[in-house]
């Protein structure tokens, strides 16, 4: 029973050009957001001031864009403090996992060094003689 359902949900490497085009498609989505936050503030800005002055209550649209830019920039300071370290340790789990070129050479390496290691072993074996 555990291993179907770990055969179920278990990861599957369809194609590179496929995660190539989602980390594309990832980087450009950060930008359009914060285009479409820009411009998203812009118009709640004419909608808050316009509904505040029939109270009597005038704001500044610096001040306004100053609050939006403030709740952002603590929004991205706890993503940094708190989300990307637990990110990274996801992502970097998925990269050891999943044909990782790094790993293979270190892989390789690790081989190399260990019959280099057993011949200089060998060669102090027939100086002792």
């Amino acid at each position: 029973m555990k291993k179907t359902i770990l055969n179920i949900f278990g990861q599957q490497n369809i194609s590179k050009r496929l995660g190539m085009f989602f980390l594309t498609v990832t980087q450009v989505g950060m930008v359009v957001s914060l285009l479409i936050l820009l411009e998203t503030s812009v118009n709640a800005y004419v909608e808050i001031s316009t509904w505040l002055m029939g109270y009597g209550i005038y704001i500044r649209f610096w001040i306004f864009m100053s609050v939006i830019i403030s709740v952002l920039i603590i929004t991205y300071i706890l993503a940094w403090k708190f989300l990307l370290p637990s990110y990274l340790s996801s992502w970097n789990e998925q990269f050891y996992k999943h044909d990782n070129l790094v790993q293979k050479d270190l892989e390789e390496i690790k081989r190399q060094m260990s019959d280099g290691f057993d011949n200089i072993k060998n060669r102090l074996d027939k100086l002792k003689l």
